[in-house]
């Protein structure tokens, strides 16, 4: 096993899964974050169901104790 994180992990490096799209993607939703997470009412629809999973998922490792 190359990588796990929760019930999740893969046998190869998690990088090559990482398209420029994605890493877009969360490049963005850092800057959302760090603006305040503002409403997504104005975000293009791919970007704001992005977020949602992203948020989604954030809270999934907080409730775990994993970030802070």
């Amino acid at each position: 096993m190359v990588w796990a994180r929760g019930p999740v992990s893969i046998d190869t490096c998690p990088t090559s899964y990482i398209s420029a799209e994605s890493l877009a993607l969360l490049e963005y939703y850092a800057a959302w974050r760090l603006e305040g997470a503002r409403e997504m009412n104005s975000l293009p629809a791919r970007r704001a169901d992005a977020f949602v999973m992203l948020e989604d998922e954030s809270r999934k490792e907080c409730a775990n104790g994993e970030r802070k």
